[in-house]
């Protein structure tokens, strides 16, 4: 297995090969410790792509999947694994998370779901559509918060394309 950074060019930045060793059987580190908390230490502020490439060494098949991550700013911060940011402050049940056009997740906040959808992006990527539970958003800016019927806040962080995915980062949080 082969796991990489790349960033928001498609240009390669760090790459460890083969981590299980020749015969498969070890990891001499630890896969996460590692890119956590040294590796992403030394990166700057912006996106950037997670990849994992896995062998098969008997069919000599392999499958590489790939993950989209944002470096926010220090002075938006963590401290002690807290973000500071504003809107994380106001609404302490929050989700931070980045999808593309169609994708939907369901997450989990004060013990409610919300099944979250991004419907569109306009072509200029100044905004944005989403369905969260089957409420219709449309025409949402960057910096737009909606409050939902049930007082959640769904709030548009970012929308920006990468490797030819559009996407965007976004909050949803209850008081």
């Amino acid at each position: 297995m082969d796991h990489s950074i790349l960033d928001s060019s498609g240009q390669l930045i760090d790459q460890r090969k083969n981590i299980f060793e020749e015969r498969g059987e070890q990891i001499p580190y630890t896969i996460t410790d590692y890119y956590v908390w040294f590796r992403l230490n030394e990166l700057k502020e912006g996106n950037y792509i997670y990849q994992v490439t896995i062998y098969d060494r008997i069919s000599k098949d392999q499958i590489t999947v790939e993950r989209p991550f944002t470096i926010i700013p220090d002075s938006q911060g963590i401290d002690d694994g807290n973000y500071k940011g504003e809107f994380l402050e106001t609404y302490l049940n929050t989700i931070k998370d980045t999808l593309e056009i169609n994708q939907t997740k369901i997450y989990m906040i004060t013990g409610s779901e919300y099944e979250t959808t991004v419907l569109g992006i306009s072509n200029d990527s100044q905004t944005t559509n989403f369905s969260v539970n089957d409420e219709k958003l449309y025409n949402l800016n960057i910096g737009e918060q909606k409050i939902l019927k049930d007082y959640t806040v769904l709030k548009i962080d970012e929308i920006y394309e990468f490797n030819g995915h559009r996407l965007v980062n976004f909050y949803l949080g209850r008081k």
